[in-house]
């Protein structure tokens, strides 16, 4: 289950015991609420986590919980976060109607997303830049356009100044990718792609192909939900760095020296 419970007032996580019954209903069994401050750590990969992390919040609001925090740092819908449906504020109206204390979320697709929510706190990522430090990277790429603040924040963290601008095309009636492009780059940096979401990573395996054979190339991707694993992407990159933001299987499991996972925490990441 992607739920935790951690209470503040003792920063350590609470044994919970729950169960989906058989018609996809949640249920948590009977355990103790003191009048303390929680944390409800959602690791959402699909909507039964949302459904248990709401069950549980509804548990502590009809006990004797004094606030309830939502740590979220996979904000779902947030992908969709304009033109219709817009998924994203169907999910932050179902957050909101809970009137948590705060919803902490970690690198949202864009600045709608954290608009959306209330009372959202973005969770510090000093920690991921500093495990990004030691690689002497020379330059970042920049996947595309919706991409650019979030590079030249990770190109100044990161003390880079040169950062290589890519693109892509999208046919927004297939989802199809083409029109992949690449400046000339030199192929003695060290390059690291940056961008908030991988999933099938097509586009990242689109835009990796054209950088010269040989060069040193990581991609580093906030949330790796990785749907068609990563066999395919480390046959392009030499590295790839992610976040346990998603409890994906490939998080979960994948055994592999050349990825690499940062675990973020509830009870130290937060500002």
């Amino acid at each position: 289950m992607g739920v935790k419970l951690i209470d503040n007032n003792f920063q350590k996580e609470v044994q919970i015991n729950s169960l989906f019954f058989s018609d996809g209903t949640p249920h948590i069994n009977n355990f103790s609420v003191y009048k303390n401050d929680y944390t409800i750590d959602l690791r959402f990969g699909s909507n039964n986590d949302l459904l248990m992390a709401l069950a549980l919040t509804d548990y502590l609001k009809r006990s004797a919980a004094k606030s309830i925090t939502l740590y979220c740092p996979y904000f779902p819908g947030a992908r969709q976060d304009r033109g219709a449906p817009l998924t994203a504020k169907i999910y932050a109206d179902i957050i909101n109607d809970q009137n948590y204390k705060e919803v902490w979320i970690l690198d949202p697709h864009s600045d709608v997303t954290p608009a959306l929510i209330n009372n959202c706190r973005l969770i510090d990522q000093s920690k991921i830049f500093a495990h990004l430090h030691g690689n002497r990277y020379t330059a970042l790429i920049c996947p595309d356009a919706g991409a650019t603040k979030r590079t030249e924040k990770y190109a100044q963290e990161l003390g880079i100044s040169k950062i290589y601008y890519a693109g892509k095309k999208r046919d927004v009636l297939t989802g199809k990718l083409d029109g992949f492009r690449m400046p000339e780059i030199d192929r003695r940096e060290k390059l690291l792609l940056v961008d908030d979401i991988c999933d099938y990573g097509n586009s990242f395996i689109g835009l990796g192909k054209l950088v010269p054979k040989h060069s040193n190339i990581d991609l580093f991707v906030s949330h790796g939900i990785f749907g068609a694993g990563l066999d395919n992407l480390l046959r392009v990159y030499d590295r790839i760095i992610t976040t346990d933001s998603f409890p994906s299987e490939t998080i979960l499991n994948y055994q592999d020296p050349r990825f690499k996972v940062i675990k973020i925490n509830p009870l130290l990441d937060k500002i």
